[in-house]
């Protein structure tokens, strides 16, 4: 005769077998990790600000009318984007927004095209051994041209020109005189305070032999930077640089 405990340990496993698998509950996905996203700190001014804004060209005064009212979006500096919907963009988008929306269409979207572009319908001007805003081969900067960098991060592609960064030229600020620029960027500075996004800047020049240095400048193609513009600089004092090929590791934004 089975003992009384041995026949409620059988019947219970009995009871069991006949009840329907239970199935694990799956596990909510782990979600995606983003990428952080930094806190815009940028700067404004007005057009009025800088030294002889009336007598800028109207499509000058657009471009920087267009560039200033972006810096009151409050937008930060975003690698990849060209919109300014999405709450960010980075320097060649920020370039490319600006010019696309005055009515200039054929804007490349990365840094280098875009130097490549002034190279091939305008003129890029180099600052090779630059030490300061005053030396001769910025003598033929004029608001509005574009300034590219080298240098600024590490390469992820090879470019035909070594080019990681650009900005715009405004101008002069009425009570200093001081230089500014225009564009995006996480870490340069405005008075001396670190920015991030698009913003005004102040024109700082790289060491020489830096990791970073400004590469030239040029005229937006077809804009004219005043009403009555001077004489273009002896293209050998700045030296103007005609297109050519030059394989780099440097990569672009």
């Amino acid at each position: 005769m089975k003992s009384p405990s041995l026949y409620i340990i059988v019947l219970h496993l009995g009871l069991l077998a006949s009840l329907p698998a239970q199935v694990e509950p799956e596990k909510p996905d782990k979600p995606e990790k983003t990428e952080d996203k930094k806190i815009a700190a940028v700067s404004t001014m007005a057009p009025e600000d800088l030294i002889g804004f009336n007598d800028y060209s109207p499509a000058l005064q657009e471009i920087v009318r267009k560039s200033l009212d972006l810096t009151r979006m409050n937008l930060r500096y975003q690698f990849g984007s060209s919109d300014p919907k999405s709450g960010g963009m980075d320097c060649s988008g920020t370039i490319y927004h600006v010019l696309n929306a005055c009515g200039i269409n054929e804007v490349p979207r990365q840094s280098d095209e875009i130097c490549r572009w002034v190279m091939r319908y305008s003129a890029l001007y180099r600052t090779e051994n630059a030490e300061k805003f005053t030396d001769a081969t910025f003598t033929g900067l004029r608001p509005g041209d574009l300034v590219f960098w080298s240098g600024t991060y590490e390469p992820t592609t090879v470019r035909e020109l070594p080019i990681s960064h650009v900005m715009v030229y405004l101008g002069k600020r009425v009570t200093d005189k001081q230089p500014i620029l225009f564009g995006a960027s996480e870490g340069r500075t405005y008075e001396g305070q670190r920015r991030n996004g698009v913003s005004v800047f102040d024109f700082n020049i790289p060491k020489v032999g830096g990791k970073s240095a400004i590469y030239g400048y040029g005229r937006i193609p077809e804009v004219k930077a005043v009403i009555h513009e001077p004489e273009a600089p002896k293209k050998t004092n700045p030296k103007a640089v005609k297109p050519k090929t030059h394989k780099t590791s440097s990569a672009s934004e």
